[in-house]
């Protein structure tokens, strides 16, 4: 074997072993954030990235609250009309966004 093909062959190597331990570190991290968080990295709360159905914000929202801020149930059932109508903003906001997104759809197939 040549001194190149020697040297393209390490490269080689040490380019898959990389992909493979980073591979291995992200699902650790990813094994970590789920545990802690109980949410996995396609819904983590990123502005970008945060899907969760409407349905599911509530319990989630008062859940993390209530675990981040330690509450008693009853500091709980105080903070849930907030929460609440957090959600039915979020709601009417997803709903709008939906509509925008048809029309602009609608707009690129006439085109």
């Amino acid at each position: 074997m040549s001194q190149k093909a020697k040297v393209l062959a390490a490269f080689a190597g040490i380019f898959v072993a990389g992909a493979i331990a980073g591979g291995i570190l992200a699902l650790r991290v990813e094994v970590e954030q789920v545990k802690q968080t109980g949410v996995t990295s396609a819904v983590q709360p990123s502005v970008a990235a945060h899907v969760v159905s409407v349905d599911q914000y509530l319990p989630q929202q008062l859940e993390r609250y209530g675990r981040q801020l330690g509450l008693s149930k009853e500091q709980s059932g105080k903070i849930y009309p907030l929460i609440e109508q957090a959600t039915q903003k979020l709601d009417e906001l997803s709903k709008k966004n939906r509509a925008d997104t048809l029309v602009i759809r609608e707009d690129l197939d006439k085109e």
